[in-house]
């Protein structure tokens, strides 16, 4: 059995420690593609809910133990490289700093933050306020679009105005 943490896209990795403290969810991960495991964390569609799972090595079953919800802000990720992760005391090996054979891996700290209720309403203020700006723009660009036309339009009259008045002092002239 393997404890994994997995995530709203369905990636899975296996998860080496994991804690939850007040808007904190803090986890460890060994020999992960850092870049790959950036890119997911920064999508909060992927980080709504994230959960912890036993998965059976033999059948692949998995059992859900913990859901974690609204952790959707990547505050720090951080690799250690080879960190001793295990030592066996059985096995002499003098080579090592223990003396003892050592599982060596890479590391990689990760901590998410849950957003509190203020900054949730701050980002749907923003979001409403960019929608109106863009509204905004746009009945702009229509006024001027009007405004050009109607200009159009007056100069087209003013044109009309002229030759009739042409016409009606040439038809004058010729009676």
């Amino acid at each position: 059995m393997t404890k994994q943490i997995k995530f709203a896209n369905r990636v899975s990795f296996e998860v080496w420690n994991i804690r939850e403290t007040n808007s904190n969810l803090e986890f460890s991960l060994r020999d992960v593609d850092k870049n790959a495991l950036e890119a997911l964390l920064k999508d909060a569609q992927n980080t709504q809910i994230i959960k912890l799972i036993e998965k059976s090595n033999e059948t692949q079953d998995e059992t859900l133990i913990k859901a974690y919800a609204g952790y959707t802000g990547l505050s720090s990720m951080k690799t250690d490289y080879g960190v001793v992760t295990d030592i066996n005391y059985e096995i002499q090996d003098k080579a090592t700093d223990s003396g003892f054979a050592e599982e060596k891996h890479d590391v990689t700290f990760v901590r998410m933050l849950k957003r509190t209720r203020l900054e949730l309403e701050v980002k749907a203020i923003k979001e409403s306020q960019n929608i109106q700006d863009g509204a905004i723009e746009e009945i702009a660009g229509l006024l001027s679009d009007i405004t050009d036309g109607q200009e159009l339009q007056d100069g087209a009259i003013e044109d009309i105005a002229e030759v009739i008045s042409e016409m009606a002092v040439e038809g004058e002239g010729g009676k």
